[in-house]
């Protein structure tokens, strides 16, 4: 075969040039297509990441301890909410709770929150401070030498000893 370099060739070519040049409106259509089909699994994607961050109990506490940390506790409140109901066994998740609560909550809540703490951890010293403190503030003695006595840490109920009263012994 031979190349044919030709005026031939030359009239192909421009004819394909101008071809190429008219805007042709169905490859248009399949490009406007295409693009908002990819914008649209794009935005799918992006709202099932953030789906599954708010259905994520670690992702939740993590916002509601750096919330904590700033001393925000009313905006960390909903995020240590999220986190325990995710998880409502964690004591790491309801200690958050239990910290914004002691800020922002009522003191019920707050009791019942750090009662859940002790039932699943029954040394955990940051559910009997949070205890101690309110029932030291609400003078209830009675509770709060209760509490201390059923503490398994002698450590913590060393640290509050003008409250312990713990039963005569006889020698």
């Amino acid at each position: 075969t031979q190349i044919h370099e030709g005026p031939e060739r030359k009239k192909e070519d421009s004819a394909a040039a101008a071809f190429r040049e008219k805007k042709n409106p169905r490859r248009k259509r399949r490009a406007v297509w295409a693009a908002s089909s990819l914008g649209v699994l794009l935005l799918i994607c992006l709202l099932a990441a953030a789906g599954t961050l708010f259905r994520n109990a670690e992702y939740q506490y993590r916002r509601a301890m750096r919330y904590i940390e700033e001393g925000a506790y009313q905006t960390a409140l909903p995020y240590a909410v999220r986190a325990v109901r995710l998880s409502p066994d964690d004591v790491g998740y309801l200690s958050a709770y239990a910290a914004c609560l002691t800020r922002t909550g009522p003191e019920e809540e707050t009791v019942s929150v750090c009662s859940r703490i002790l039932a699943l951890d029954a040394s955990n010293e940051f559910a009997y401070r949070t205890l101690a403190a309110i029932y030291e503030e609400a003078g209830d003695y009675e509770k709060l030498n209760e509490l201390l006595l059923s503490c398994p840490d002698e450590q913590i109920v060393s640290s509050y000893p003008a409250y312990v009263a713990k039963p005569p012994e006889f020698s």
